[in-house]
């Protein structure tokens, strides 16, 4: 790992994974919510947390988390559960899958999206078709 990755408490309570002038090699998880200012080349996997990507920051890997906030650069597959915030200046590429999804006026999203059905439903929707009384399953 080349510098320090940093682990004082930032606003909000999310931990700093890679700082602003650090690169982090491997696979980032945890249970608390992530703030990028440096380089990520890896997996992130935090499920239940949100990932935030600062200006500065960019991530090359498969993204899994609750909530994506990206300001800077991110390349490689995003899954959240709940919400993909892509801000104005960011650049995504890969692909989004999620069930809402909000692109700023100024973003550069490059991106195959999958929009409208959480990545962590735990009844696919084939599945659903078959289970009367779940919305989207037959009645």
């Amino acid at each position: 790992m080349a510098g320090a990755a940093s682990g004082r408490s930032m606003k909000r309570g999310a931990r700093a994974v890679a700082g602003v002038d650090s690169t982090f090699e491997g696979c980032v998880s945890g249970d608390n919510d992530l703030r990028i200012q440096g380089e990520v080349n890896g997996p992130v996997s935090a499920p239940g947390s949100v990932l935030y990507v600062e200006a500065t920051g960019r991530v090359k890997g498969r993204v899994v988390v609750r909530r994506a906030v990206i300001a800077g650069t991110v390349t490689g597959d995003v899954e959240a559960g709940e919400l993909v915030t892509v801000t104005a200046g960011a650049q995504v590429s890969g692909s989004l899958t999620c069930p809402r999804v909000v692109v700023e006026d100024g973003a550069a999203v490059e991106a195959a999206m999958n929009v409208g059905q959480s990545s962590h439903d735990p009844v696919p929707s084939m599945e659903r078709e078959a289970l009367p009384g779940l919305p989207g399953g037959t009645e």
